[in-house]
């Protein structure tokens, strides 16, 4: 849900069913919802004022059943909401694009007529050349990277032996804690897990060390 605050008059609906506390001189007031979007992760603001919202409704979608739940088959989507009559709330809301590549995004940012998501592994940038709010060209600008250390953070904290790739931020969170792979190598990433899985004794030692870590 999207909302906006207001210095105005002291309308409490809202704000007791949403159980929000909000200074006296403000108000809490829907903006948007459903079905004009679903789920949204993240958002920005372009130069016309207009909202951009990332969604995630295919998330976990392995475990979801799409035949009950919301489901996008083309992939999740980059949705623009905007507030056609100034009345405020907003009343249109334009599918910018539906992706595959895009499973739960997280971040955004609209910057002239380039549009910047990011969806691990991938920074995608979409442009639209002619304005009409759909994209004319796609580029995937960096790919491979991780939403940060915290998966092997975790891991350890649970008392998990940690296998994980070395060519990024990962080694420098799991240090001597871990073992490490060159993602390109499938054979490899095989050997090492079951390198880990039979020797009980090495194993032992990469959870200590991780729980001390």
């Amino acid at each position: 849900m999207l909302m906006s605050f207001l210095h105005l008059k002291q309308k409490k609906s809202l704000q007791d069913d949403l159980g929000l506390f909000l200074p006296e001189d403000l108000e809490v007031s829907l903006w948007a919802e459903s079905p004009l979007f679903f789920n949204p992760t993240n958002m920005d603001v372009d130069a016309k004022g207009r909202i951009w919202v990332t969604e995630a409704v295919n998330y976990r979608n392995f475990n979801n059943d799409s035949t009950k739940l919301l489901h996008h088959t083309k992939g999740d989507r980059v949705i623009i909401l905007e507030d056609t009559d100034h009345d405020g709330k907003a009343d249109k809301s334009t599918v910018f694009t539906e992706d595959r590549d895009l499973v739960s995004p997280l971040g955004i940012a609209v910057i002239g007529n380039k549009v910047i998501v990011s969806c691990a592994p991938n920074l995608i940038v979409y442009t639209d050349d002619d304005g009409d709010d759909k994209p004319d060209h796609k580029e995937i600008l960096l790919t491979r990277f991780e939403r940060f250390g915290i998966p092997v953070v975790n891991a350890m904290k649970a008392g998990v032996a940690v296998l994980t790739a070395e060519n990024s931020c990962m080694a420098e969170f799991t240090g001597m804690a871990g073992m490490f792979f060159n993602e390109k190598d499938p054979q490899e990433i095989g050997n090492k897990l079951i390198r880990i899985y039979n020797d009980e004794q090495m194993r032992s030692e990469m959870i200590g060390t991780g729980l001390l870590r």
